[in-house]
């Protein structure tokens, strides 16, 4: 079912002992966390993506606005 811990230990009329379960629990953790990385990098990407289009954007419009006055 599980792994013992840390030993018993009894202190005044309280034993006292860790359990933790067996492997299935730690691979699921380690599941949620590269989950958690993937997603987290997806992020960052479409972030990177989104502020890439906003300064290409911005580069346009100046480069509108430099025509325009030269047009003038």
């Amino acid at each position: 079912m599980g792994t013992v811990e840390h030993a018993p230990k009894q202190e005044g009329r309280n034993i006292i002992m860790t359990l933790a379960p067996k492997g299935k629990k730690v691979h699921t953790q380690s599941e949620q966390r590269r989950r958690g990385a993937e997603s987290r990098a997806e992020r960052q990407a479409r972030q990177a993506a989104r502020l890439a289009a906003k300064q290409e954007a911005k580069a346009e419009e100046a480069k509108a606005a430099k025509a325009a006055i030269n047009n003038d």
